[in-house]
């Protein structure tokens, strides 16, 4: 889908009222506590649930991102669970050197995964996630680190890393991959991550929407060959493939 996103993107990083459904929980990792929101559906007897997660983007909140995208109400009418966890100094640790994170992000999602699948009818072989920019770009580390949990993917304004491209050896994992062409931010033809306001600051690179695209099909073992983009409605300027 190459329709403009930045929009969304920035009304992401801001804060907003969350969803009475949600449930707030801490666990601590490593010695430093933190903190996530959770929603289950409706349970019914002898059945097992999938279970999705939605990271925040860099600066932003899980009250924020379900403010924007109203993900909870979403996912508890397709029968999901959901958890919205919050980055330390509202950022992850998404695989770039260029940032420097030192949370230990992969541990926190591990913590609460075991969690889950002891205390709920979590359905192991249905964990997916999705986030935005910096919480995109944790979804594909997630794929790489930890494939033998997540069932598929879905990154919104971010492309592949190129660091990570280069140490992400997963199991196959199902990509959806939501990106804008004309992001001032996340190149669509890949390069540099800029963000206005740092102009001089290395925040590391991405490979392009095409060949983020390349890259996975190769290694979930589908064909290479993108297909034609097609409108889907002459107003709303997106489009399909």
């Amino acid at each position: 889908m190459r329709n403009f996103l930045l929009p969304l993107a920035l009304l992401l990083s801001y804060n907003a009222l969350g969803t009475s459904l949600l449930k707030e929980e801490t666990v601590v990792v490593k010695g430093v506590t933190r903190q996530y929101q959770w929603a289950a559906p409706e349970i019914k007897p002898d059945t097992k649930y999938p279970l999705l997660f939605a990271f925040h983007g860099g600066g932003g909140t899980s009250a924020g991102l379900d403010g924007v995208a109203n993900l909870v109400d979403k996912a508890l009418k397709a029968g999901f669970y959901i958890i919205l966890p919050d980055g330390l100094k509202r950022r992850w640790n998404d695989g770039r050197p260029e940032i420097d994170a030192k949370a230990d992000d992969v541990g926190f999602i591990d913590s609460i995964l075991a969690r889950f699948f002891a205390e709920f009818a979590i359905d192991s072989a249905a964990v997916f996630s999705t986030g935005i920019s910096n919480g995109g770009l944790f979804s594909f580390r997630l794929a790489c680190e930890r494939s033998d949990k997540f069932r598929a993917i879905a990154p919104v304004a971010m492309n592949m890393g190129d660091f990570l491209s280069t140490i992400c050896r997963p199991k196959p994992v199902s990509i959806l991959l939501i990106q804008g062409d004309t992001d001032p931010l996340v190149p669509f033809s890949g390069g540099d991550i800029t963000v206005p306001f740092l102009p001089m600051t290395a925040r590391g690179k991405v490979l392009s929407s095409d060949d983020t695209l390349h890259y996975w099909a190769k290694l979930d073992g589908c064909s290479e060959k993108i297909p034609a983009a097609e409108p889907l409605a002459p107003s709303t300027g997106a489009l399909k493939t």
